[in-house]
Formats: structure tokens, sequence, C-alpha cells
């Protein structure tokens, strides 16, 4: 039912404002016309949008009520609801308290364009109209960044293109997409708006391909509808099971690790390697232990793996960016051994400290050697550590963001220092988080204490006057 409003009262004489985040400016090929090139044109004209969802003709809305605008909004000059900016401005604009109006531009857009090319180049015409068109002529229109999501790489690029321009007030996907926008395919959107400081906006809508409910197309416009609700729940819960939120912490903790470079030591041939240990006792880093020590899935699931006993940290804590590691056990060795006298470490009651690694990127690097943690070798050096032929080693393979959990026992090792020497990681580092965890009041958990704090006082000593 529409209520047209023919006597406005705004008598109210607050000092209210209103950002409305979600306005539709209409626009037709025509306005997009100037911003395509011939080819685009002439492709336009030949073959028309292909969009993912064929059946659609006319307005996808209620036939009884197209675009789904109330009768009053359609100009009186002629054109579609929302395409005439003076008509906008008196019935809504300066009629109340706007201060700015976020512009979704849904169509046309390109927006889920089978053609990739063509949608791309119709997302920049959609944006550089709604700055020509409709931000130049009234200031308080903020546009929003069209991309082509089908193609995450071209989206990412006109992400940057706009980047830093404040009239654009976020990036707009639509809620109908190829596959679940917490795939891996739609990441470089999510880094390049991270990267710009822009949030990600999705609206209800788009052109999947795929019958809009489990059991197939709808009939009437309701059924369509009300399944924009089915769709944003799967939308929401793709991105927490893939780790699109957790990434967003990732490229926190590598920003905090970067700029705190003059705090790391060379340890290493690789110019481009830093160590620091002890991060924990830096304040600069102290968060970023806490992410690890204090998380709460961690320590839930220590105490589970502890049989219902509480873990504490032991103070065995590393920093390391491009950073080669031979086989080795992270128990005390060599001249810090001693401080394992009188623990029977090889026991598994006298066990209980874990190593905990957090990756700040993706990768295949880590290699242990399974039940190496319940086999005694001599910590005399590191040799020991190394498999022989019948070992049985593993490659773990990891997501940025993921936490190893690691008997600190266990034979392990990383990369190689040819791997770092090459080059390649010099300006997309591989950072490597890690500390350790102990039952409290273990002994294995006391001694690695006592005799790790004699270690890292040895460690700064040996690169305190070292160059950064």
């Amino acid at each position: 039912m529409n209520i047209e409003l023919r006597q406005p009262d705004v008598s109210q004489k607050t000092r209210l404002r209103v950002i409305d985040v979600d306005i539709h400016p209409k626009s037709g090929m025509e306005d997009l016309r100037p911003y395509l090139a011939k080819r685009w044109w002439d492709h336009y004209t030949t073959f028309g949008a292909r969009t993912r969802q064929g059946f659609l003709k006319g307005f996808p809305y209620p036939k009884s009520q197209p675009i789904a605008s109330r009768r009053d909004s359609w100009p009186p000059g002629g054109g579609l609801p929302g395409s005439d900016l003076n008509f906008m401005k008196q019935q809504y604009l300066d009629l109340y308290p706007i201060e700015y109006a976020i512009m979704n531009p849904l169509s046309p857009t390109g927006q889920g364009d089978q053609n990739d090319e063509f949608s791309a180049v119709m997302a920049t015409a959609a944006n550089e109209f709604q700055l020509d068109g409709w931000n130049a002529r009234d200031p308080r229109l903020l546009a929003s960044v069209v991309v082509p999501y089908e193609d995450p790489e071209a989206s990412r690029a006109e992400i940057r293109r706009h980047a830093g321009d404040k009239r654009f007030a976020h990036v707009l996907l639509k809620s109908r997409t190829n596959e679940l926008l917490g795939k891996r395919r739609y990441w470089p959107i999510y880094e390049a708006a991270v990267e710009a400081g822009l949030p990600v906006g999705i609206h209800v809508f788009g052109t999947s391909g795929r019958p809009a409910s489990n059991t197939g197309w709808p009939s009437f416009y309701i059924e369509d509808m009300t399944e924009h609700a089915s769709c944003c729940q799967a939308q929401v819960v793709s991105f927490i099971l893939e780790g699109v939120f957790d990434r967003a912490t990732v490229d926190r903790s590598r920003e905090q690790v970067m700029q705190h470079w003059s705090l790391y030591k060379n340890t290493r041939p690789t110019p481009s390697s830093r160590h620091l240990a002890g991060f924990h006792l830096y304040p600069e880093l102290e968060s970023l232990h806490n992410l690890l020590a204090g998380n709460k899935k961690v320590l839930n699931f220590m105490k589970m793996v502890l049989g219902g006993q509480q873990a504490r940290s032991i103070g065995l804590s590393d920093i390391t960016i491009n950073r080669s590691q031979h086989w080795h056990k992270d128990l005390l060795r060599g001249k810090y051994e001693p401080y394992l006298n009188g623990v029977d470490i090889w026991n598994g009651e006298c066990a209980g400290v874990y190593k905990l690694l957090m990756y700040l990127q993706d990768g295949t690097t880590l290699k242990i050697v399974r039940g190496s943690h319940r086999v005694p070798v001599s910590l005399e050096n590191d040799e020991y550590a190394e498999p022989d032929d019948n070992a049985d080693v593993v490659d773990v393979s990891f997501k940025a963001g993921d936490v190893v959990v690691m008997d600190i026992r266990t034979s392990h090792r990383g990369s190689t220092e040819e791997v770092f020497l090459s080059g390649a990681y010099d300006n997309d580092p591989k950072i490597l988080v890690s500390t350790a965890l102990g039952v409290d009041g273990g002994k294995l958990t006391d001694a690695m204490e006592f005799g790790n704090a004699r270690r890292l006082m040895d460690w700064q000593d040996r690169y305190s006057d070292t160059t950064h």
C-alpha cells in the first residue's frame, strides 16, 4: 500500500542529520556510453548484457509496482524513479535532513555479466558516471566502488584506482554471486578494500544463474524476496568458516611485525632474515603475544590436550622473518641441557609443554618427524634431531593465520637458507610468530622456563651490538 505525501511536514527544529546508506541512482546505457570504448559500445548493441539468469524480462520486481517504487517517485518530466536529481532533491534530499546518501547503483553496472571484460569496463563506467552525473552536481551523494566481482583481480584494480578518493564510501558487491563470497577466489577484493581503507557493502540481488531456493526456481515475487534471507545467511557463514575475517587479523599482525623492524636482529646469512627472541617482553609486540598465549580457542584446546589442566606461558617466544631452520627440537639443548636434569623428559607423565606456531602466510615449509616426541635422543647438539632414512617425515601445510600446536620434544624443521638467499621473499617476507605453553606446575614446564630465561639473556647479550 502506498501513502502519498501531499503536504510535507518537517516542522521539527532538531539538529538531527541523516546518513542514508542505500540510495539507488538510476542511469541508462546512454549515460554510460561516453565512458565506454567504441568496441564495447558495439559489443553492447550487438549482444546486449549477458547475465547468468537469462529468463528475466522487464523489471524483476512486482509487475504491479515496477522497480518496487512508490507511485509518487516517478519524475514528472519522465524517466525512471531515481533518474532525476532535481526531483530527488525536491522529494528527498532537501525535504529531510540528509547529510550524506551513499549511492548503490544496481543496473546497468555489468556486475555478474558472463563476459568478464565487459563487466569490468561497465563497472568503471558506472563509477565514473556516479562522480560526473551525480556527485559533481550534489556532493551529498557519495559513490560506491562498483566492481566486477566475478573477476577478483579486475576488481582489485578498480578499487585501487579509486583508493584515497573521499567521494567513494565503500565497495559494492551483490549477494547472489557465482560462488559463496567467502571463497578464496574473492579474497583479492577484500585485500584491496582493506588496503584502500574502504568497507565492503553487499546489496541483495544479483544473478548467479542458480535457483534462488534449494528446491528450484520461485514462481512468485514474494518467494524470490524471502530467499534473500537464506542467501545472506549463507554468505555470512561462508565469510566466517572460510576465514575471511581471520585474514584481517593476519594482515594487522603482519603490519605490526614489520612496523618494528628495528627490534629484530640478523642471525642468518640472508640479508632480509630477522629474529627476535623473547618478543613478549616488548610492549610494542605484547598484543601479538596475547593473540597466541591469551587466545580462548588456543587455551581451550590446550586444556583439552592437558586433560583439564591449565596451561601457562614459559617465556619461550620468537618472531622470525625469512629465517631458515634446520632439523632441531625446541627442548633445552647444548650447554642449556643441564637445566633438564632430574626431569625424565621422554616419560609421558613429564611431558605437557607445547610449541605454538602462528604462520602469517600460506605455506608448506614445516616438516615434522611423526612420533619423534617419544624417541629419546641426545640433546648435545641438533645433529641428533635429524631423521634417518626410515623416519616418518610429514609435510605440514598451513594457511595464513593457522596455529600449529606441537609437542616441544618433536623433531622439526622449516625452510632452507637457499630459499631465502634467492631473494624471492624480500618484498613479501615469510613471518612466523611462536610461543610455548606448559601445564601449570609441570616438571618440564618449570625446567624449560628456568633454562630458557638463561638462554634468552645469552641471546640478548650476543646480539646486543649487532646491526639491525
